[in-house]
């Protein structure tokens, strides 16, 4: 019988903004959800989700605990701190812990400020903070690749649907994904 090993999944959340959920929410925090949507993705995907403590944004620690994720897991996730603000720091972090970043953008909406890098053959994706994009990146890059590597011949479900009279998109080089509602076959 063919098997699989369920492959390890880290997932690092970056932001000194984030509260664990149902402890109290200062002012100017607001609570860490990506931790527990992205455990929820990995399961449903068939891998082992490995849940690595999170990180206040700071450079060095953000190298060291992508160090020490690459050394319990097969591949890393980091949610937040991948765009170009003053407290973004995976990028250079991930460059810090010895890993290859092959790229900082990826032409969808959400989740343009996507990073890939890897380091001794196990990717390390760095996707943004806002929950949607990071349901979104998942679900297109690295929900795909888990199955692939579990031996699934893994083709995503395509819908063709027909837009709202009166919707318009600008006119854009990035493949958008839209939340629909699909009612009694339409």
């Amino acid at each position: 019988v063919p098997a699989a090993r369920r492959p390890r999944v880290g997932v690092i959340t970056t932001g000194s903004e984030l509260v664990t959920p149902g402890s109290p929410l200062p002012p100017g925090r607001i609570y860490d959800s990506n931790s527990y949507s992205l455990a929820a993705q990995r399961r449903e995907a068939g891998a082992e989700p490995v849940l690595l403590a999170g990180v206040a944004d700071e450079a060095a620690a953000t190298a060291r605990a992508i160090a020490g994720g690459l050394a319990a897991c097969d591949a890393l996730i980091l949610s937040g701190g991948v765009s170009a603000g003053d407290f973004d720091y995976v990028p250079a972090a991930m460059k810090s812990a010895g890993c290859a970043v092959h790229f900082r953008r990826v032409a969808v909406q959400p989740g343009m400020p996507t990073v890939f890098a890897s380091r001794d053959g196990k990717p390390v994706f760095g996707l943004p903070g806002n929950p949607v994009s990071t349901f979104v990146i998942f679900e297109v890059f690295i929900k795909p690749l888990l199955l692939r590597w579990q031996g699934h011949d893994f083709q995503p479900r395509l819908q063709p649907a027909e837009l709202r009279p009166g919707f318009h998109r600008a006119r854009s080089e990035r493949t958008a994904f839209l939340p629909v509602a699909c009612r009694a076959g339409r």
